[in-house]
């Protein structure tokens, strides 16, 4: 009856920036205000460069940086008749298999990590930012299943992945992008700031957001169709996982620098998936 109730009330609370969120300290509730991004926008679009666009796990769209999608692009793009078995996205599956979010950050460090961080089940990376409760609560409530952003995957789901970049390339190739015309058109995410500096975490239109990155697509409309829509590291405290109570500033400090610290291009050598070192014929 507590969840219905809170449902209703969050939902009118909502339309204003604001939300009834769980922590672990008492009274275990706390009001969350979900800030607009100060940046200029035309009704809620933001014109977004694409060297400022990451995925939820750090990897760059950038036009010189490394992320497993574009890579598999432009293998494809460069060998059309390649495979999903033989590319580069199959290794980064099989390369890449994480089992907690400290895996998935630190990959090349994991001792640096958080310890918290060694505690969370890599599938949480997908709605990291939003955590709150308790570790015990969230990894009751986990359901494990395949994810696009690491492996292991099937074959089926690995090949559906690897037609879907290709699909979205040709689209946009021939048709540009115009996600006004689409319910679901526009990528869609959150900011991360950092004094001057800011990076666009995409959540939705990964695929999308490839394709245009290997189209050479420099400015990108976004929108920010979720109730968080900005973290300022200036502002930790203000951040839903640290009034949570699951990280301290501290430790979320450590994270954020590696958020901004790295373009995938460090990734791809750690694990040898760079496309002129991968050995396709």
């Amino acid at each position: 009856m507590l969840y219905k109730i809170l449902y209703w009330i969050n939902k009118f609370l909502l339309s204003f920036g604001f939300e009834i969120r769980k922590t672990s300290a008492f009274p275990h509730y706390y009001m969350q205000s979900f800030k607009t991004p100060d940046y200029t926008n035309d009704n809620g679009v933001y014109t977004i460069s694409i060297e400022n666009m990451i995925s939820p796990h750090f990897f760059s769209y950038g036009q010189e940086s490394w992320h497993y999608y574009t890579a598999c692009l432009k293998e494809y793009l460069g060998n059309p008749g390649i495979s999903y078995d033989r590319s580069v996205l199959k290794k980064y599956y099989d390369a890449f298999q994480p089992k907690s979010v400290a895996d998935i950050l630190f990959f090349d460090d994991v001792d640096s990590a958080p310890d918290i961080l060694k505690k969370i089940p890599a599938l949480l990376i997908r709605d990291f930012w939003r955590l709150d409760g308790s570790l015990e609560e969230l990894k009751r409530s986990l359901i494990d299943e395949e994810t696009q952003l690491y492996g292991p995957i099937s074959g089926m789901y690995g090949e559906e992945q690897f037609i879907r970049c290709v699909n979205a390339h040709r689209l946009i190739n021939k048709h540009g992008y115009i996600p006004e015309r689409f319910e679901d058109g526009y990528i869609g995410g959150y900011f991360f700031k950092k004094g001057q500096d800011y990076k666009f975490l995409a959540m939705a239109g990964k695929h999308r957001l490839a394709a245009l990155s290997v189209l050479g697509f420099q400015d990108i409309k976004v929108t920010c169709p979720y109730n968080l829509k900005i973290l300022d590291a200036d502002k930790l405290e203000s951040w839903p996982i640290i009034r949570s109570g699951l990280f301290t500033e501290q430790e979320m400090g450590l994270i954020i620098d590696k958020c901004f610290g790295q373009s995938g291009q460090n990734f791809a050598q750690y694990y040898h998936l760079n496309i002129s070192d991968a050995g396709h014929a």
